[in-house]
């Protein structure tokens, strides 16, 4: 087929708007300049590095300092496997205090479980009374709550519990803080 008939575009020369590129490098040129461009942008509202110029911006330089101050070792499996024989007690003796010592008194609990029981819509919890409250509460209405292991999975960070609840299989996961205690938590249902 012959491809006199062709537009210069169709043909492979030139852009969708039928401008032909006098030299081949122009192209490479236009996108290197864009990209030069786009990185000598200074804004507070990035969140990543510039991988061109080596710089950090403001938000993340601030994310890096806060996250360094409380870094800490990772967590071990001895650590997770205590947490979890301790947890899964607490909560089979109903002692809402044995319970919550676990817990800093800032920390965040998201269940689906909070939205039916504590009427929360977001399904999140934020500081310690406002979800010793809710567990109050569940654990009134589940007089015979108890909570069987079935597995425990360690992160640099974090434990992720999975046992056997009331209703099924959960996987509850934990954030640490620099204390060693629940600083988040998270449950999650079949």
């Amino acid at each position: 087929m012959s491809d006199a008939g062709l537009s210069d575009h169709r043909r492979g020369i030139g852009n969708s708007r039928g401008e032909v590129a006098r030299d081949p490098a122009e192209p490479q040129a236009a996108a290197e300049a864009l990209g030069r461009r786009m990185f000598e942008r200074r804004s507070t509202d990035y969140r990543i590095d510039t991988p061109r110029s080596g710089r950090v911006w403001p938000a993340v330089q601030d994310y890096r300092q806060q996250h360094d101050a409380r870094r800490q070792p990772m967590i071990t499996r001895a650590q997770a496997d205590d947490f979890t024989a301790e947890w899964i007690a607490a909560w089979n003796s109903h002692d809402l205090e044995r319970i919550l010592a676990h817990y800093s008194d800032d920390f965040t609990m998201a269940s689906p479980r909070i939205a039916t029981i504590a009427d929360e819509p977001s399904g999140v919890l934020y500081g310690k009374a406002a979800v010793a409250a809710y567990w109050a509460k569940a654990l009134a209405m589940l007089p015979d709550l108890q909570f069987e292991s079935i597995a425990t999975f360690v992160g640099a960070d974090s434990v992720a519990i999975h046992y056997e609840g009331v209703k099924g299989p959960v996987i509850e996961v934990f954030f640490f803080d620099a204390d060693g205690l629940v600083c988040r938590a998270a449950a999650h249902y079949v």
